[in-house]
């Protein structure tokens, strides 16, 4: 009985340390731009769908979609207005996605320092806005602290 304890009591603090650390970003809905919070961070990829409100949840068009993904140098801030040649587009007009009334988002950031099979090394962050969000907005990816 009391290995079955120690064993439970090893298993929950291991728990604590397995738990990813949080990573924030900063989206400006009015200027379209993200830019990470976190140290060392840098936005790897985007995806952004366009849903529909429903009654307690979203729907999403999946063929209203965009992937922006990393071909270059990774940055910290981009700007979807004028994405660099750092990042190709696939998926629909991106003119046309920011001009969408609700938008859900999917933005994964990296830290290229850190090994791949690091917890930490990666992030993805989730949320939405629509047409009536303004301003900047600091979303924040799950985990631990």
């Amino acid at each position: 009985m009391r290995k079955i304890i120690l064993l439970l009591v090893l298993i929950l603090f291991q728990s604590c340390w397995i738990c990813p650390d949080k990573h924030k970003i900063e989206f400006d809905n009015d200027e379209k731009t993200f830019t990470v919070l976190s140290d060392g961070f840098f936005i790897e990829s985007i995806k952004m769908t366009e849903f529909i409100q429903k009654e307690g949840y979203i729907e999403t068009i999946d063929s209203n979609s965009i992937k922006i993904a990393s071909t270059g140098k990774l940055q910290q801030k981009i700007n979807l207005k004028s994405l660099t040649k750092n990042y190709s587009i696939v998926g629909i007009n991106l003119k046309k996605m920011l001009e969408k009334k609700n938008i859900a988002f999917e933005v994964c950031v990296i830290n290229p320092d850190l090994k791949v099979d690091d917890e930490n090394a990666n992030s993805l962050i989730y949320f939405v806005t629509d047409n009536t969000s303004k301003g900047k907005t600091v979303q924040e990816s799950n985990g631990c602290k």
